[in-house]
């Protein structure tokens, strides 16, 4: 009992803990002399819009999300739903706002006028907040702030590119670029995008984000970025170095950008923070501009507003690469986007707030934090930095960011060793990162006894590739089966030192059910990948009826279905069946186009759910 008693009175401290945090949270005071003082001197915001800049960023960030563009015509759909008064119907007030963001392709993406705090407390807005959920947790909608989903704009990807994306957790961005490997038919294969980050718990994040994509495309590894080991293909059965079309340098950062969000800015900030990222910012670029094929695009971004984490790291890295590399000119593809253009001079400033002209005015004691490379280069007029993106709260009611995108001219780099073939870039003993072991990924051969049963059972196309499906169990037990698409299963076989923590698309799983001949049922997030191999003799086609009647049933008896329904069901053995619903909905052309959901089933003796 008196243990009992002691827990219990451990538990009412933590919740006595939590409510003095968040009070304390919901009390700091949005100011700070500091933060005014710098930004003030560094002239990033034009003096007559400055109360207007001060006056927004004390507001909450209206929440926003886009809609996946996925196949089957299901994006064309949803937005005709979020289009519709029945989508503002589930705010049940009368005050509910959303707008379309101009800026981003095909209108696919909203601003609420509200903030995700509010939509999440308000119990009017409590049908928004579930719908909003679970379109996020199917892979239909992502939750994300507007300024983030400029940089994989940006970056231009296309079907068949090879991505890396350095610093990726949570993942929204990298969905994004996956979206745009997907963008044409029967091409995902010859693409794969690369997901790292250096701290292995927020790898596992970016795995939940892979079940939500359901794609095939993608790998994620666990390195610093600073220091990640080559890529290399297996091609003909060596091992050949690689490199990327596109890489996405979303860096770590001061944040001081998220300030509409992120409280608590307002007490931490100071003018140290921007100073301490830029050597680990510039030690980033630098590797993933050697990761970069030539004619490859990096873009960098940062959700932080000060010079010395955005101009001050792509200056010194363009004077670097001794034109080796440019800064592109993106205004032609920020049609309807506010924003203003990078700056060509800015004030490095200490943490005690004086500004020094010079490294040799630094205090000596300060030498480790500020580097000459802060401070704007003699040829500053000459690297286009008004060509950098910089957007402001105010400009267009959303969070701070700073982009800049780099085209690589030369195959080496200044500081590159010609026709190296070592890898260099192992990580260092000292810097060793920790988490779990992963288990190693097992390639089909395409003979396999469990292949060739799966591959009857749903009647799979003999050109479904099943050697690029893959388990990652030593001792042989295959409980799932996951896909991968030809690049990414090349990645894997020939890169040796990489620390892979996941990849591809989970396409089978293993049952236990005496009844079914096939002891693997097809996945719901590998439906997609495998839907277009499959028969049609063995799609069962329902109707709307019939959809809600599953739904809205553990299980539902065959005689309750159509006629039809039953007669197909009635040719299938027991076990994992695809469901098929198809409808008519109207196109950007207002032609009526045909949209597909297909989902996996279970067929019973005498029932289906």
């Amino acid at each position: 009992m008196g243990k009992k008693k002691k827990r219990a009175n451990r538990g009412d401290d933590r919740d006595k803990s939590s409510a003095k945090n968040k009070k304390a949270y919901d009390d700091i005071v949005k100011e700070n002399a500091n933060f005014e003082a710098y930004y003030k001197q560094q002239n990033i915001i034009a003096e007559n819009e400055w109360s207007t800049f001060m006056e927004i960023i004390r507001e909450p960030l209206p929440a926003s999300f886009r809609i996946t563009n996925t196949e089957f015509n299901q994006t064309k759909a949803l937005q005709n739903i979020v289009r519709s008064q029945a989508f503002e119907d589930l705010a049940e007030d009368k005050s509910f706002s959303i707008s379309c963001l101009k800026w981003y392709p095909n209108e696919l993406a909203f601003q609420m006028k509200l903030s995700r705090v509010e939509i999440r407390k308000s119990e009017c807005l409590q049908r928004l907040h579930n719908f909003l959920i679970s379109e996020t947790e199917s892979g239909y909608i992502s939750r994300q702030e507007a300024v983030s989903m400029i940089p994989p704009l940006l970056l231009d990807v296309e079907a068949g590119h090879k991505v890396l994306d350095t610093c990726a957790s949570p993942g929204s961005k990298t969905a994004q670029i996956i979206e745009g490997l997907h963008s044409k038919a029967n091409s995902v294969n010859e693409g794969v995008v690369v997901a790292n980050d250096v701290d292995n718990k927020r790898c596992y994040m970016l795995v939940h984000q892979s079940k939500r994509l359901h794609s095939p495309s993608f790998l994620i590894v666990n390195h610093d970025a600073g220091s990640i080991p080559n890529f290399y293909n297996k091609v003909n059965g060596e091992n050949v170095k690689m490199k990327f079309d596109r890489i996405l340098c979303d860096v770590p950062c001061s944040g001081d950008g998220t300030i509409r969000k992120n409280h608590d800015v307002w007490v931490k900030w100071s003018v140290a923070n921007g100073n301490n990222f830029h050597g680990i910012q510039s030690r980033i670029v630098k590797r993933s501009l050697e990761l970069l094929n030539k004619g490859g695009i990096m873009v960098y971004s940062t959700c932080s507003l000060n010079p010395m984490e955005d101009e001050a790291v792509i200056a010194s890295t363009l004077v670097q690469c001794e034109g080796g590399l440019e800064l592109v000119d993106v205004s032609d593809k920020l049609r309807w986007l506010k924003y203003t253009q990078g700056l060509e001079t800015w004030k490095v400033i200490q943490r005690d707030m004086k500004v020094v002209n010079s490294i040799e005015e630094l205090d000596k004691n300060l030498k480790s934090q500020i580097r000459e490379a802060m401070f704007p280069p003699k040829n500053v007029k000459d690297l286009n930095l008004k060509r950098c993106v910089r957007i402001l709260p105010h400009q267009q009611d959303t969070g701070g960011f700073f982009v800049a995108v780099l085209k690589k001219l030369v195959d080496v780099l200044p500081w590159e060793k010609e026709n190296s073939e070592s890898d260099s870039y192992k990580v260092p003993p000292k810097k060793k990162l920790k988490g779990f072991k992963e288990d190693p990924f097992f390639f089909f051969q395409g003979d396999e006894e469990e292949w060739l049963k799966i591959k009857s059972f749903y009647r799979i196309s003999n050109e479904f590739p099943a050697n690029q499906l893959m388990y990652r169990s030593s001792n042989g037990k295959k409980r799932n089966i996951y896909y991968l698409s030809n690049a990414a299963k090349s990645i894997v076989c020939g890169s040796q030192n990489l620390r892979i923590i996941n990849g591809g698309v989970r396409i089978f799983s293993r049952i236990d059910d005496k009844v079914c001949s096939c002891s693997y049922r097809i996945t719901q997030e590998g439906l997609s990948s495998i839907y277009p191999y499959i028969s049609p003799e063995i799609l069962v086609t329902i109707d709307k009826n019939e959809i809600e009647l599953i739904l809205k049933n553990e299980s539902v008896l065959n005689e309750n279905l159509r006629e039809v329904t039953q007669q197909k069901l009635s040719q299938l053995p027991s076990g994992c069946c695809v469901l098929v619903y198809k409808q008519m909905i109207v196109a950007e052309n207002e032609q009526e186009e045909e949209m597909l959901i297909p989902f996996c089933g279970w067929k019973g003796k005498t029932t289906l759910r």
